[in-house]
C-alpha cells in the first residue's frame, strides 16, 4: 500500500502531473518526511503519571503513512505486541530494522586510570551468551538456598509446622524430595494448596466429605456468632419502607496457614452511599516510631511481650446508621426477607472506626491513658513498672510483666471481647 501510494504521487516521464493527479484532479497531500521502508521509530507513551526511571517510548517498525489521517501520521508495527498503531508523536532513529537490531553498544567508562575509554563492542550473540550464563549462576544460587531452608528446617524443629515435620522425615529417606517441598514448606505454612471456593453451593456440596464438613462447620460457627451478639433484624419485605435501599452481601471463604477453615458473610461496602450509610471511616493505627519506642522500652526494662487479636472484630459494635442488607444463601431467612443491621460486619466501611471507638474506651475503663502523639499507643503505671499497648486494627501488643499480661487479657474477656494469643515475642 505505501509502495502504490508513493508510486501515485511520483510523476511520470514526460508528463507534468502524477498518476494521482490524473485520477482525482487535485494534488495529493505529501507527508512531512517521507520515511525508509522497516525504519525503527521510538513512538512516545501516552501516560500523565510515569516513574523517573520508566521509558518513554516503545521502538517500533514503520509500516507506511495512515490513510485518512493527517500528513504527519504514520503506521507503525509494534515488535512486542504484534500490531500496528497510527502515531505522530514519536522520536526517528535514523535506522533501519536490521542495523537496529544488532547495532554495536558504544559508551565510553573509566578505566583504573580515571581515563576515558571505548568498552569491548558487544553484539546479539555474546549478549545471549552473558544471559545463559546468568542463569546458570541463578541455579546454583537456589540450589544454595534450599540447603540452606534444609538447615533452617532442622534448627526450628520443624515445630510450627505439622507439614514441615513430615517433610523432614521424608527428606531423611530421599534429599531429591527438599527440591520440591522446601519452598513450599517455609512459605505456604504447611497447608496443603487447596482451590478455595467462591460460591455457597460449591462449599455447601463439596466432593470430599471431610472437607465439606469443615466448611459447614465454619458457616455455622460464622451464623452462631451472628446469633450470639445480635448482629440483625429479620424483618419483612412489606414492612420497610418503601423506595428504601439495601446492601448488598457475599461469602468469602478462606483456608488459612494454619489449616483453619474461615467463611466469612461480608457486606459489599461498594453499595453503601456516603452521607446515608456512613460519614466518617478513618480508623487510625500505630506509626513505625510508636512501634520501635515499645520494643526498646521491653528491652530496656526487661519486659515481657504478647500479641492478641480479636475474633469476631467487627461483630461487636453497635451501629448507628439505618441499613438494610439482603438474605443470603445459607440464611434461615426466606428470599421474601429483609435483614435491618444493628452491629457492623465485616466489609462496611466504616467497620475498622467503629471497633476502635469500642476498644479505645475499654481500654481507658481499665487504667490506660491514651498518648497525643498516637492515638493507637496507650499506657498505663504501675506501683513498679509499665504497661504499654499498641493498637493495629484488631491485632494488639502488649508489653509488660507476664502477670500484668494475664491480667489485662483476663479483663478485656470479661468485657466481651474473644481475644485469641497468637504468639509471644522473644528476643
Amino acid at each position: 500500500m505505501t509502495v502504490t501510494f508513493l508510486s501515485n504521487i511520483t510523476s511520470i516521464k514526460n508528463k507534468t502531473i502524477c498518476p494521482y493527479q490524473l485520477l482525482f484532479g487535485s494534488k495529493a497531500r505529501l507527508p512531512e518526511s517521507l520515511r525508509s521502508f522497516g525504519e525503527i521509530g521510538v513512538v512516545m507513551t501516552k501516560s500523565d503519571i510515569q516513574g523517573k526511571l520508566s521509558n518513554r517510548g516503545t521502538p517500533c517498525i514503520f509500516m507506511g503513512y495512515s490513510v485518512n489521517h493527517a500528513h504527519d501520521v504514520y503506521r507503525m508495527l509494534n515488535m512486542e505486541t504484534k500490531k500496528v498503531i497510527n502515531s505522530r508523536d514519536m522520536i526517528w532513529l535514523n535506522q533501519v530494522y536490521n542495523d537496529w537490531k544488532v547495532q554495536k553498544v558504544k559508551m565510553y567508562v573509566e578505566d583504573d586510570e580515571g581515563n576515558a575509554v571505548e568498552p569491548k563492542i558487544q553484539h546479539i550473540n555474546e549478549l545471549q551468551e552473558e544471559v545463559q550464563e546468568e542463569v546458570q549462576e541463578e541455579k546454583v544460587l537456589d540450589e544454595q538456598k534450599r540447603a540452606k531452608i534444609y538447615r533452617i528446617l532442622h534448627q526450628l524443629e520443624s515445630s510450627f509446622n505439622p507439614e514441615a515435620s513430615r517433610i523432614v522425615e521424608r527428606i531423611e529417606q530421599g534429599r531429591e524430595i527438599l527440591l520440591n517441598h522446601a519452598n513450599f514448606a517455609i512459605f505456604s505454612g504447611g497447608v496443603v494448596e487447596q482451590v478455595e471456593p467462591t460460591t455457597f453451593n460449591e462449599v455447601w456440596d463439596h466432593n470430599d466429605p471431610r472437607t465439606r464438613e469443615k466448611w459447614r462447620e465454619a458457616i455455622n460457627k460464622q451464623f452462631e456468632e451472628m446469633k450470639k451478639k445480635e448482629v440483625w433484624e429479620v424483618m419483612k419485605k412489606e414492612v420497610i419502607p418503601q423506595d428504601t435501599r439495601t446492601i448488598k452481601c457475599k461469602w468469602i471463604f478462606k483456608i488459612k496457614r494454619n489449616g483453619v477453615f474461615r467463611a466469612r458473610l461480608v457486606a459489599c461496602g461498594y453499595s453503601q452511599i456516603p452521607g446515608i450509610d456512613f460519614n466518617q471511616t478513618f480508623a487510625p493505627v500505630v506509626n513505625n516510631v510508636s512501634f520501635r519506642i515499645i520494643l526498646i522500652t521491653k528491652l530496656c526494662c526487661d519486659l515481657q511481650a504478647s500479641i492478641f487479636g480479636v475474633e469476631t472484630t467487627f461483630l461487636h459494635n453497635d451501629l448507628r446508621e439505618e441499613m438494610y442488607m439482603n438474605v443470603r444463601e445459607g440464611m434461615e431467612q426466606d428470599s421474601n426477607s429483609f435483614v435491618i443491621l444493628k452491629k457492623t460486619i465485616y466489609g462496611l466501611v466504616q467497620g475498622a472506626r467503629k471497633f476502635y471507638n469500642k476498644l479505645l474506651p475499654t481500654l481507658k475503663s481499665m487504667g490506660f491513658i491514651e498518648k497525643k502523639s498516637d492515638p493507637c499507643l496507650l499506657l498505663r503505671w504501675t506501683e513498679d513498672s509499665i504497661i504499654l499497648i499498641r493498637i493495629y486494627v484488631d491485632d494488639c501488643l502488649v508489653v509488660a510483666k507476664d502477670e500484668e499480661i494475664k491480667k489485662d487479657i483476663n479483663d478485656l474477656k470479661i468485657n466481651g471481647f474473644n481475644l485469641n494469643t497468637e504468639s509471644s515475642l522473644k528476643d
